[in-house]
C-alpha cells in the first residue's frame, strides 16, 4: 500500500538492503557478538518483548494456537542477519527451555530472511526463509556503490526447517534447515504449506543468478526432513510467463496454487490462473493449470484460503475498468474438482469496485460458503482507509455495497492482515498513521473485529494494539478465535528495531495477567481455560456476566502446577455472546466474550478425490443428546442412493463411516442430518 510504504522497510523479496534509520540516515549494522536480552515479560500494553537485544531484529512470522505460539524473525545480533524463533506460553511467556533470546536456526555466513511459519501437527513448528550467499556487511565493503553488482549475494536458496515444541530441531532434521532450491539457481519469495503429516509443500520463485529465466517451483519435504520430489523442485505450470505465486493446502497433502500470468509492464496486460498439485507432485489440472481470470486490463496480488472443503477461495486486485486505472477488488471460489463454482461470475464476483485504488490485503472462509474479504481502500482520493466485505456461497455481496468500513481515521492506513475470529466474523489488523503529523507516520498498530452480520465490535475506527514511540510496521498474524496473536517490527527503543506481540481475543488486546487460552461447546457444556501467571494465588473465582450487566460468581477453582484453570458451565444456550472473568483475590482479570454459535456437525470425506476401488470413507460427527442422525448419499440428479441411521452414543467423538461400495466415477452429495442441524459434503469419485 503505497500510502505507507517506506523503501527502508521493504521486505526482503529475494534481494535485501540494509535497514537505514530515517532519524540519523546511517545504516544499522551493530556487529555486536552479545546475545539478545532474555524476555520474561507477559502480555502487557503496547506488547510483550520477545527479541530485544543489540543489532536489528525485525520481518517476524507467526503461529498460534491454544498451547501458545511461535515467532520467527530475522536477527542482526552477529552482524549478519540469520533466522530465529521462540515459542510463547499462552501468557505471553518463553516457553522454560528454549535457549535464551530465541532459538538460531541459521546463523551463520551470509543472511537469512524468514518468510513464514506453520504447525507441524505435533505441537512444534515449520519455519521456510531464503538465504544469500554474501552478507549485508560484505555488500558495505563495496568500494562505492557503483562497485556494487546489480545482484550481490549471487545464488540464494530456499531452507525449511522443523522445530519441536522444546526448541530443538526435529529427529532426523539438520541443525541448520533443510535445502530444497537447487544451488546453482536464485530462489525468492516462498510459501510454507504443510502437508498435514508433519511435512511442507513449499513454493517460490526460482530465476538464474542474472535475474532472468523466472519460474514458478515447488517441492515438498517429509516429516523425517528428507525431499520428496525431483531435486530442486517442480515446475508448477508449462507456462513461461508465471509471476507471483500463492498457495493454500487442499486438505488432501497436497496444494492449490495460484499466479499471476504475465510479463508484469504498463503495457502488457496479467491475467491469473490456478493448479493443484497433489501429494505426489501431479499437476491434478493440466499442464499450464486453468483461468482464474482474462478479464481485460490485468488482474494480480492473489490471495488464498482454504475453503475447508478441498477448494480454496480467491481474491485480487483488478484493472478491468482500464483506462480509469482503477484497482478494483474481486474473488471467486475454486471446488475441490477444479471447477469454479456455480453461481459464481466466470471471470470473478465484484468485492469493491468504488472509485479511487484498492489493493487487497487478505481473504478466509465464512465457514458457510462463502468468504470475507479485507483490502486498503483509498476511494476518497486523499489516502487509505480499511474495508471488508463478506460474500455468500454464491458471490454475492452479503454486507454494504463495495463493503463495511473497518478504520478512516486521519492520514493512512495499510498492510492489513486478517484472521478468523472462530465466530464467522474476522479479526483485522493494519498499521495505521494517525498518531503522525503526515500519512507517512509514526506509524503504531490497530485492530478490530467485525461480526459475521459486517457490525465492527470494537472502538470506531479500531482499537489499539501498539502505539509506543517510534514506527511498528511488519504485521505478522497467527491464529484464529481466542488465540489470535499479532507481531510487528518495533522502533521504540530509539537505536535499533526489536519484535513485540500481542495476543487478541474476543474483546481485543489482552496485557492482564490472565490470558483466556480457549474455549470449547459440545451442544451442552462450554468449557473454558485461562492461563495465569506471574501471582502467588493458588485458586480464583470465575465470574459470568448477566443480562443486566452485574457480574455473578459462578464458582471457584484451582489454578493446576502448569498454570491452567479450567471451568465447564452447562446453564448456558448457543446463538448468543457470554463473558467471563476471572477474579484473583480483589483483581478482575482475564475478561472475555465468547460467542456462542449452536453446534454444528462434522462431516468429512476422506481421500477426495477417490481414485482407488472401494467405498467412500467418511468422518462423522455426531452432537451429544440431540437424537440419532441419518447418513444420506445422493448423486446429482438429486436421486438419494444410500440411507443410514446412525445412533446417538452420547459421545461428541469422530466415527469411521463408509458408503457406496462400489460407486462409479461422478460427484456425489453426502448429507448428515441430526434433528433440524444438517451438514453436506461433496464426494468426487475418479476411477
Amino acid at each position: 500500500m503505497a500510502a505507507l510504504a517506506d523503501a527502508s522497510h521493504s521486505h526482503p523479496s529475494g534481494l535485501r538492503w540494509p535497514v537505514v534509520s530515517r532519524a540519523t540516515g546511517v545504516v544499522l549494522l551493530l556487529a555486536l557478538a552479545v546475545g539478545a536480552r532474555v524476555v520474561s515479560a507477559q502480555w502487557v500494553g503496547d506488547g510483550a518483548p520477545v527479541s530485544v537485544g543489540p543489532g536489528n531484529q525485525e520481518w517476524p512470522s507467526a503461529m498460534a494456537g491454544p498451547q501458545g505460539s511461535f515467532l520467527a524473525w530475522s536477527d542482526l545480533r552477529s552482524g549478519n542477519a540469520d533466522v530465529y524463533a521462540l515459542r510463547l506460553t499462552p501468557a505471553g511467556e518463553p516457553v522454560v527451555g528454549w535457549p535464551a533470546g530465541g532459538l538460531p536456526l541459521r546463523a551463520g555466513p551470509g543472511d537469512q530472511y524468514p518468510f513464514g511459519i506453520a504447525d507441524d501437527g505435533a505441537g512444534g513448528a515449520l519455519v521456510v526463509w531464503v538465504e544469500e550467499a554474501g552478507s549485508l556487511a560484505s555488500m558495505q565493503a563495496a568500494p562505492s556503490v557503483a562497485a556494487r553488482p546489480a545482484y550481490p549475494f549471487g545464488p540464494g536458496g530456499v531452507f525449511v526447517e522443523r522445530v519441536t515444541p522444546l526448541g530443538a530441531p526435529s529427529a532426523g532434521w539438520p541443525t541448520d534447515g533443510v535445502r530444497l532450491s537447487s544451488p546453482t539457481r536464485r530462489a525468492m519469495s516462498p510459501i510454507l504449506v504443510p502437508d498435514g503429516s508433519g511435512g511442507a509443500i513449499v513454493l517460490w520463485f526460482d530465476m538464474d543468478s542474472l535475474g532472468h529465466n523466472a519460474v514458478a517451483m515447488a517441492q515438498r519435504v517429509g516429516p523425517d526432513g528428507t525431499l520428496r520430489w525431483a531435486d530442486g523442485g517442480i515446475r508448477i505450470t508449462d507456462s513461461t510467463r508465471e509471476q507471483y505465486p500463492n498457495a493454500v493446502s487442499d486438505g488432501m497433502g497436497g496444494v492449490i496454487v495460484a499466479w499471476t500470468d504475465g510479463t508484469i509492464s504498463i503495457s502488457t496486460e496479467t491475467d491469473l490462473y490456478y493448479q493443484a498439485i497433489d501429494s505426489t507432485g501431479a499437476r491434478r489440472w493440466g499442464a499450464s493449470g486453468r483461468p482464474l481470470c482474462t478479464a481485460p486490463g490485468s488482474q494480480f496480488g492473489t490471495a488464498l484460503a482454504s475453503d475447508g472443503a478441498g477448494g480454496a477461495f480467491a481474491a485480487w486486485g483488478d484493472s478491468r475498468a482500464y483506462p480509469n486505472i482503477e484497482r478494483d477488488i474481486y474473488a471467486q471460489h475454486i471446488l475441490a474438482t477444479g471447477d469454479l463454482a456455480p453461481g459464481w461470475p466466470q471471470q470473478g464476483a465484484p468485492v469493491c469496485v468504488a472509485p479511487g485504488q484498492q489493493g487487497v490485503g487478505g481473504v478466509l472462509t465464512d465457514g458457510m460458503g462463502g468468504c470475507i474479504v479485507a483490502w486498503d481502500d483509498r476511494r476518497n482520493l486523499v489516502d487509505y482507509d480499511i474495508y471488508c466485505q463478506r460474500l455468500d456461497a454464491s458471490g454475492v455481496p452479503y454486507w454494504t455495497p463495495n463493503g463495511v468500513v473497518v478504520c478512516t481515521a486521519r492520514y493512512s492506513q495499510g498492510t492489513r492482515a486478517i484472521a478468523s475470529d472462530g465466530a464467522g466474523g474476522a479479526v483485522i489488523v493494519w498499521e495505521d498513521a494517525r498518531r503522525g503529523t503526515t500519512e507517512f507516520g509514526p506509524r503504531d498498530i490497530y485492530a478490530q473485529r467485525v461480526s459475521p452480520t459486517g457490525v465492527p465490535q470494537w472502538t470506531s475506527d479500531g482499537v489499539a494494539v501498539c502505539t509506543a514511540d517510534g514506527d511498528q510496521y511488519g504485521i505478522a498474524l497467527g491464529g484464529s478465535g481466542t488465540a489470535i496473536v499479532v507481531a510487528w517490527t518495533d522502533e521504540r527503543s530509539g537505536s535499533g528495531t526489536d519484535i513485540y506481540a500481542q495476543l487478541l481475543q474476543g474483546d481485543g488486546p489482552v496485557p492482564v495477567l490472565a490470558s483466556f487460552v480457549r474455549s470449547e461447546y459440545d451442544g451442552v457444556r462450554l468449557k473454558l481455560t485461562w492461563h495465569v501467571g506471574g501471582t502467588a494465588v493458588s485458586e480464583a473465582a470465575v465470574e459470568r456476566q448477566g443480562p443486566d450487566g452485574a457480574w455473578i460468581e459462578l464458582g471457584r477453582v484451582a489454578i493446576d502446577g502448569g498454570g491452567y484453570l479450567r471451568w465447564e458451565d452447562a446453564s448456558v444456550e448457543c446463538g448468543r455472546t457470554w463473558r467471563y472473568r476471572l477474579r484473583l483475590g480483589e483483581e478482575a482479570v482475564g475478561e472475555t466474550a465468547v460467542p456462542l454459535a449452536c453446534p454444528s456437525l462434522g462431516l468429512r470425506v476422506l481421500g477426495n478425490p477417490l481414485t482407488r476401488a472401494g467405498a467412500i470413507p467418511l468422518r462423522v460427527q455426531l452432537l451429544r443428546g440431540h437424537g440419532e442422525g441419518s447418513l444420506d448419499m445422493f448423486d446429482l440428479a438429486g436421486r438419494r442412493l444410500e440411507h443410514m441411521v446412525l445412533p446417538d452414543d452420547g459421545s461428541t467423538a469422530e466415527r469411521s463411516v463408509a458408503v457406496c461400495q462400489s460407486c462409479r466415477s461422478g460427484v456425489y452429495v453426502i448429507r448428515l442430518t441430526q434433528g433440524p442441524t444438517v451438514a453436506r459434503a461433496l464426494a468426487v469419485v475418479a476411477r
